[in-house]
């Protein structure tokens, strides 16, 4: 009995440790109805690009064909708005289905076949690399490539400061080749907190998160 008890206790102990979800690359882009984020736009150096401010929401869910979507909601400081149909794949990457003018399928802009990766289901990792070749309905083809750099920036925003962020290079192509370079800064939990456009130089800016609210 005496080493009975131990034994048990161990074994009771060992078993009602917490379960640990393995962390993946959609845990740096919350997608819960009601979350919201407040964005400024700086230009910088001779860039051509306009300061301003955009507001997105999560809107709710609703369906692309059979399979259900997350419609998040971007409106500029003019207050026009545009939505945003999104979707986690098989792979557990969080992808763009669609752009449109209302929270309908009916008055849809953009579609993208496949859906888009906007990040990848393991881009929790350093290396960790996607591409897009995406043709869309309107007959734009859209490319571009994007590494993992770090997953330990430190990034300081209006909205506060935030540690352990993804820094993600992206570089998109043209049918002339190479036509920008910009750096996107994921914090688990939050999503994006800045992106850097770096190249061309008349299209450099500065996009930070001035607020959110993540449930």
């Amino acid at each position: 009995m005496k080493i009975f008890i131990p034994l048990l206790s161990l074994f009771v102990v060992l078993h009602c440790v917490p379960a640990v979800s393995a962390q993946t690359g959609a845990d740096y882009y919350p997608l819960r109805k009601g979350d919201s984020w407040l964005y400024k736009t700086t230009p910088i150096g001779k860039s051509g690009i306009s300061s301003r401010t955009d507001k997105v929401v999560v809107w709710g869910k609703l369906f692309v064909g059979d399979k259900e979507a997350i419609v998040k909601e971007n409106e500029d400081q003019n207050g026009s708005r545009s939505y945003q149909w999104l979707q986690k794949d098989s792979e557990g990457n969080i992808v763009l289905a669609s752009i449109s003018t209302e929270p309908s399928r009916e008055r849809r802009l953009v579609d993208f076949e496949p859906p888009m990766i906007i990040i990848s289901h393991d881009a929790q990792n350093v290396g960790a690399s996607w591409e897009i070749r995406q043709k869309t309905n309107l007959g734009e083809l859209l490319s571009g490539t994007f590494l993992v750099e770090s997953n330990k920036e430190k990034v300081i925003v209006p909205a506060g400061t935030f540690r352990d962020c993804l820094k993600v290079r992206q570089i998109s192509y043209d049918e002339n080749g190479k036509n920008g370079t910009r750096y996107i800064f994921f914090a688990k939990g939050i999503g994006i907190v800045l992106t850097e456009q770096t190249e061309p130089e008349n299209k450099r800016y500065r996009d930070e998160l001035v607020e959110y609210t993540v449930k």
